[in-house]
């Protein structure tokens, strides 16, 4: 990613901390737009299963960037929900598989469908110009996570 225009050292911090500081604070504004009654880290670890699995739950814990113990006691409150089941490996019976369950799968498409219709409301207010650049935003988005996407595997939308 080589930019034409030289930048100085403070305007690529300022940049970036401007970046990061928005997408916090748009990644909040997003949450509440489906309040599920999930705690953020509940809601990731379901959409990581949901995106990965089955998968056992070191690996779990490992994609989330949170310690074992962490990850188990989340997908205890997943399972008690009856969004997430355990079932033994078939090839080491000593593992357990994470899934997600239908009324997971279900939960999940009503927090993103929620999540897309305020968007949607959202971005019809948005000048042609303004959309242009959400667009093109994206784009630029998506070119930084491919760089980086060898440091965590895509998960689903």
């Amino acid at each position: 990613m080589m930019g034409s225009m030289t930048r100085t050292d403070e305007e690529l911090a300022s940049a970036a901390a401007a970046l990061r500081h928005s997408t916090t604070r748009f990644f909040r504004l997003m949450r509440r737009q489906a309040e599920t009654g999930m705690t953020p880290s509940q809601l990731a670890a379901l959409a990581t299963i949901d995106g990965q699995g089955p998968l056992p739950i070191g690996r779990l814990a490992e994609l989330e960037g949170i310690a074992a113990p962490t990850a188990t006691k989340i997908v205890d409150q997943l399972v008690d929900a009856k969004l997430v089941v355990r079932t033994s490996d078939e090839s080491d019976r000593r593992i357990r598989q994470l899934s997600v369950t239908e009324e997971g799968k279900a939960f999940l498409a009503r927090v993103r469908d929620r999540r897309t219709a305020w968007l949607v409301k959202e971005l019809a207010e948005f000048t042609d110009d303004d959309f242009t650049m959400v667009l093109d935003t994206v784009d630029l988005l998506e070119r930084l996570i491919a760089a980086h996407s060898d440091e965590r595997s895509p998960l689903k939308n």
